[in-house]
């Protein structure tokens, strides 16, 4: 008996006909990654700093960047709301609501703004020899 095969054994391992089942008989591809892209934006610069942030659907905060991830979601602390007006969208009422310790989702980001100003950075798509001077 044990010189003999069952038709579907086809000499594997029951342990290989397991895992080739569990894939549906399909082999796993590694999957490629490119090569890692440096930030535009450098948030380590700006840990322990007031920032602020405008998100998507119009609002805009500011606190302290506390943390932060690859995907860019954020933690600050100290955080205040800036409240629009209910008639007019586009103006600021001047009254802020604080909101303390919260977390940003990546994708609701459109701007971060250091509150002490701001930092120039060159423009990746135009050569130097090519850049005007802006006053």
């Amino acid at each position: 008996m044990e010189g003999r095969r069952n038709n579907n054994d086809s000499g594997r391992s029951s342990y290989g006909r397991q895992q080739n089942n569990r894939n549906g008989g399909h082999k796993r591809h590694e999957r490629f990654e490119g090569p890692k892209r440096e930030a535009i934006l450098k948030l380590q610069n700006y840990l322990n700093q007031e920032i602020i942030v405008n998100l998507s659907g119009g609002r805009e905060v500011e606190g302290k960047l506390t943390g932060f991830d690859q995907l860019m979601n954020l933690v600050l602390e100290d955080t205040v709301e800036k409240l629009r007006d209910v008639n007019d969208r586009t103006k600021f009422t001047g009254s802020t609501r604080k909101l303390g310790k919260i977390i940003i989702r990546g994708p609701l980001l459109l701007a971060i703004s250091p509150k002490d100003g701001f930092e120039m950075i060159s423009n990746p798509f135009v050569s130097e020899s090519s850049q005007e001077k802006v006053l």
